[in-house]
């Protein structure tokens, strides 16, 4: 063995270990990067008066510069917009005389304050039912089925 010179397994084992905490740190990374923050991110509702601004707002969507949320029947479109695109599709509703208004000024804080309401609500007991808690989708199952069999208890038909 030369000195300061490490043996083949002592080589082999280090550079495992380094190549692990690099794996480590690749699938941290993809994990963390996943989740999408919309701090600055806004809700603006824009009229659209013809169907050349209706493919306006879909040629924006296409260029990732705003995504469309939802769209009525009386010519109102509402769209979230990401603080870095804000100004884009500012001056593209401006220039064809769209007009806009911001609904929600900044969704990361709108969620962020909705996710602190959820949690601090006290939890029901199994069993409780309220259509102000959040409650998952077979739970509310469960509610509608025994809801159902009541009501169909109580209600006997005349003869």
């Amino acid at each position: 063995r030369v000195r300061g010179v490490p043996e083949r397994s002592d080589w082999l084992t280090y550079h495992h270990h380094t190549m692990l905490k690099l794996f480590i740190l690749v699938v941290f990374y993809s994990a963390t990067s996943c989740y999408k923050f919309y701090d600055g991110y806004k809700i603006v509702r824009v009229n659209v008066g013809s169907a050349d601004d209706h493919q306006g707002i879909l040629h924006l969507e296409s260029e990732d510069l705003l995504s469309l949320l939802s769209e009525s029947r009386s010519g109102k479109a509402d769209v979230l917009i990401s603080p870095k695109s804000l100004a884009t599709c500012q001056e593209y509703f401006q220039s064809r005389g769209m007009e806009f208004s911001v609904i929600t000024a900044n969704v990361g804080a709108e969620i962020r304050k909705d996710r602190k309401r959820l949690y601090s609500t006290t939890p029901l007991q199994k069993g409780e039912f309220s259509y102000d808690k959040y409650h998952r989708l077979q739970v509310i199952y469960e509610h509608l089925d025994a809801w159902q069999k009541n009501t169909a208890r109580t209600q006997r038909p005349s003869t």
